[in-house]
């Protein structure tokens, strides 16, 4: 992040990647794109359930609590996780995920098709680190080309595999049939106390520093 490269993703799931295999499983990079090309670094298992088996393992905003197969022909099965349904989808050498339903605090201008929503392309053939290093630098210094996720701030966590968290003015809340649930920041204070309270990690000067510096300031009554 200091230098200016890649997102969440770039920070978890290469530190899984490497984690895995200190492990002594069988894991490579493989390059996904949200919006962007290239703008996402994900990782794959093999041999993991058999010879040959391949598997996904994903850490990003969009929760992914399992490694998911990838020997299926035409689509996987459904998955429920937390606020989400969702499946994967092939085409052609790629891997599409769709989910079924856009919640409002994520981005809407991706392509639908009978109810399930365009998300992650993933390519799954092998990737070295030094692959990345273009595009996730573009996302970081190049306006317009960076995901979305990094334009807002987001404190998300998921204990007891559901959603709690923060995006922007917003505190969020899974509720019953994991529906999200909005309740609007009234000041910045109360955001500032509210960020404090959840995630205690984070010193209170770089939360303000963080929300001056995507402009929410605006927004609230001081």
């Amino acid at each position: 992040m200091m230098i200016k490269q890649g997102g969440t993703c770039y920070i978890l799931n290469v530190f899984v990647k490497y984690l895995l295999q200190a492990l002594g499983f069988d894991v490579y990079h493989a390059a996904s794109a949200f919006g962007f090309p290239n703008n996402h670094i994900t990782t794959i298992v093999r041999n993991l359930s058999s010879d040959g088996a391949k598997h996904l393992v994903d850490f990003n905003g969009f929760p992914l609590f399992k490694a998911i197969p990838l020997d299926f022909k035409e689509e996987s099965p459904v998955y429920s996780m937390s606020f989400l349904t969702f499946k994967f989808v092939r085409e052609g050498n790629l891997i599409i995920r769709v989910h079924k339903t856009l919640e409002p605090h994520y981005p809407k201008n991706l392509r639908e098709s009978e109810g399930w929503a365009h998300y992650f392309t993933t390519d799954p053939e092998p990737r070295d680190f030094s692959y990345f290093e273009e595009d996730m630098t573009k996302v970081y210094t190049v306006p317009g080309v960076n995901s979305p996720l990094l334009e807002n701030l987001m404190f998300l966590s998921f204990p007891g595999l559901q959603l709690c968290g923060i995006k922007n003015k917003f505190e969020l809340s899974e509720g019953d049939n994991h529906k999200i649930n909005y309740k609007q920041f009234s000041s910045k204070s109360e955001m500032v106390q509210s960020i404090i309270n959840k995630h205690p990690q984070f010193p209170e000067d770089k939360i303000v520093s963080a929300i001056d510096r995507i402009h929410l300031i605006r927004s609230f009554l001081l």
